[in-house]
């Protein structure tokens, strides 16, 4: 049975930013689909970005399956995935740099400077973890690429086209929100909300095993 209480931690780092809303969609030019893998065209100023899709696994993702087909400003995500990896034009502000080590922070990520999402890091070695991004309807300030592309979702997709490309192997799901978890740990993966018929919040969770004290207090106090 689907428990609330998963979306405690996402909406209490959540609650440290001002709601404000994100950017116009960029539209798609070119759709391709096949019954496997499928490339996802959109036509920029300067070039062209195909983003991968594949058919929905039946009984629901694993982390490293939905992280495949994940992007966010035309980045593909890797799993685990640290700030390091997303590369330069990705950045961190409005969060408490004198925090200790290997504690949980809320801060603002941001694409060349412009506010993208608010997240959640952790530094548990030499590079910083992100452990949750939470997409708001008004906090993308992005312009010339796509915030966020799952399977060829995009935010303010139709209710049907996101179960269409994610598949029904949720964990949750009503008229206006639906959960995906890992299928093999029950980790929580994508939680996103609706308004209107679309999708206009994406709260994502990046599973990532580290031993430490404070991971595993945190894994007892909201599992």
């Amino acid at each position: 049975m689907f428990k609330k209480y998963k979306f405690i931690l996402p909406v209490l780092f959540t609650a440290f930013f001002s709601l404000s809303g994100c950017g116009d969609d960029i539209p798609s030019e070119t759709q391709q689909s096949t019954e496997s893998l499928t490339e996802i065209t959109t036509v920029q100023e300067d070039d062209i970005i195909a983003y991968d899709t594949v058919d929905p696994p039946e009984n629901g993702w694993t982390t490293e399956e939905i992280m495949n087909v994940t992007y966010l400003c035309d980045k593909k995500l890797e799993y685990p995935l640290s700030l390091e990896f997303l590369g330069d034009d990705f950045s961190l502000s409005h969060y408490v740099k004198s925090a200790s080590e290997n504690r949980l922070v809320p801060a603002r990520l941001e694409y060349k400077n412009k506010y993208l999402a608010n997240a959640t890091v952790v530094k548990p070695h030499d590079e910083t973890m992100i452990y949750n991004i939470v997409l708001l309807p008004d906090t993308c300030k992005v312009e010339d690429v796509e915030p966020f592309v799952i399977n060829g979702v995009k935010m303010y997709d139709s209710f049907d086209d996101v179960i269409k490309a994610l598949g029904n192997g949720y964990q949750y799901i009503t008229d206006d929100s639906v959960l995906y978890n890992d299928r093999e740990t029950n980790e929580s993966l994508y939680s996103l909300f609706f308004e209107d018929g679309k999708l206009v919040h994406i709260n994502v969770g990046f599973r990532f095993d580290i031993d430490l004290p404070l991971y595993e207090n945190l894994q007892k106090r909201f599992s």
